[in-house]
């Protein structure tokens, strides 16, 4: 589970800003409604949903982004780039400094319990460390790289398992007694423009793969402008727990009562179109989104089974579908996925597309203990206003990004702001909209300067 995201010198964010998943001490157990996740051996919490909120252009993508541009070095920095490779550092490029300095990522975190309880029979309270791990890096190298294990004992430092240092292309490598392993094999393989940590589960270090694992089981999803037909049949097809999905999709009260795959062949006119979209898409390659069917001489397809009020149920296709229904049912499947886990999964603009009860549903699924046993989280971005009065979200679920003057991002939990009476359990909406937390666009000033200018037009 997530505990702690920490970000400097990404894009619009210049400042180091930390993002906490973490329950707050301000919400009592008495007042906080929801689910919370206790990490053995911790006085802390883990949060089940983090949203932000924020105006456009605020830095809200910002933020996930950083979050999977981290795991996206994790993952292929050795694997993918190859020895010349630049590394993809986008700069706060807004004054003269930022753009000299290393980026900083970094998370605090223990890991799955879906991993855990399958690899072992220790219960989770015995096991569940809490690990730091984070990097700098510029585009031509990585600077620094370290890994602590949280030590519970008061009084005593995090226990360092390596720290990695890279000056004038030569790597120097501190290690603890604690990472067994062929650890020095390792460091004369990883290059200035990878992560020791990407190199070493390349070649199957027994301890740091755990760590990797954790950073590979997070699913991202960006901003869902078109989602082909066949690709959710194909997730559809293989998920793993079909009668969990038409449950969900039944107890959403959306009109089905069943959801059916079938596979069409294609004609040889179709077969080219499918390529093409196929080739176009591709290049797109935003987060993990597939655009068509592997397979392009056949696609599949979707059929819906609708209650009707003569009692004879009736079929329809997916393009008869209304956008909200194909966008829950999109975002459905990652999150069983990620439910069935235990991982986190990160969401770059909730669908405002989703009618707010819709919306509400999809967020218990991860609120609920029965639905969400392995402590799977949910990080997302949105403009919907009405979860913030919902009952859904707790307060300490809740950031607002806005920008200083400067146009450097920042990043405050609702918890900081200082709530009157009537608004600690409802009227954060129409606060929010008065600008009282900020991350609001000033519309009212855009509406009255361009009138004016209308005006004068005239």
């Amino acid at each position: 589970m997530l505990l702690r995201f920490r970000v400097e010198n990404h894009r619009s964010i210049r400042d180091a800003q930390e993002l906490l998943l973490t329950a707050s001490e301000r919400i009592t157990p008495e007042d906080r409604r929801g689910t919370v996740f206790p990490v053995p051996g911790t006085q802390e919490a883990a949060l089940p949903t983090v949203a932000f909120y924020g105006s456009n252009a605020s830095g809200k993508s910002n933020f996930l982004e950083a979050l999977g541009l981290m795991r996206a070095l994790i993952v292929s920095s050795h694997a993918e780039m190859r020895p010349v490779s630049p590394i993809p550092q986008q700069s706060f490029l807004l004054d003269y400094d930022s753009p000299t300095k290393p980026t900083l990522l970094e998370c605090t975190f223990t890991l799955s319990r879906a991993e855990q309880l399958s690899s072992n029979e220790q219960t989770v309270e015995e096991i569940q460390p809490v690990y730091t791990y984070g990097f700098k890096y510029t585009g031509k190298e990585i600077c620094e790289e370290w890994l602590y294990q949280e030590v519970v004992e008061e009084e005593q430092d995090n226990q360092l398992l390596f720290r990695r240092t890279t000056l004038e292309q030569e790597i120097a490598l501190d290690l603890s007694g604690q990472l067994s392993g062929e650890n020095e094999s390792i460091r004369r393989l990883t290059r200035p423009n990878s992560l020791f940590l990407s190199v070493a589960a390349q070649n199957n270090h027994p301890q740091l793969l755990e760590i990797y694992k954790y950073f590979f089981g997070m699913i991202f999803i960006k901003q869902l402008e078109y989602v082909a037909e066949s690709s959710i049949a194909d997730r559809v097809d293989e998920c793993r727990d079909k009668e969990k999905l038409k449950d969900i999709l039944k107890q959403a009260d959306i009109g089905i009562t069943d959801i059916a795959v079938r596979e069409i062949e294609l004609s040889e006119d179709q077969v080219e179109i499918v390529r093409k979209m196929s080739k176009i898409l591709s290049k797109r390659g935003k987060f993990e989104n597939e655009a068509v069917s592997p397979s392009p001489m056949h696609m599949k397809k979707l059929d819906f089974k609708h209650s009707t009020a003569d009692g004879e149920p009736r079929t329809l296709g997916y393009d008869l579908e209304s956008r909200g229904t194909q966008v829950f049912l999109t975002l459905l499947l990652p999150a069983l996925e990620a439910l069935s886990k235990g991982s986190l999964l990160v969401i770059d603009e909730l669908d405002t597309s989703l009618h707010p009860d819709l919306s509400r549903a999809f967020l218990s699924l991860f609120h609920r203990k029965a639905s969400n046993p392995h402590g799977a989280q949910l990080l997302f971005s949105t403009h919907d206003v009405t979860l913030l009065d919902s009952n859904v979200l707790e307060q300490d679920e809740i950031w607002f990004t806005d920008k200083d003057p400067d146009g450097a991002s920042r990043l405050t939990p609702l918890t900081d702001f200082k709530l009157p009476d009537q608004l600690r359990h409802g009227d954060i909406e129409q606060a929010y909209r008065l600008g009282r937390f900020g991350g609001v666009p000033n519309s009212r000033e855009f509406l009255a300067d361009l009138n004016a200018g209308q005006g004068e037009e005239k």
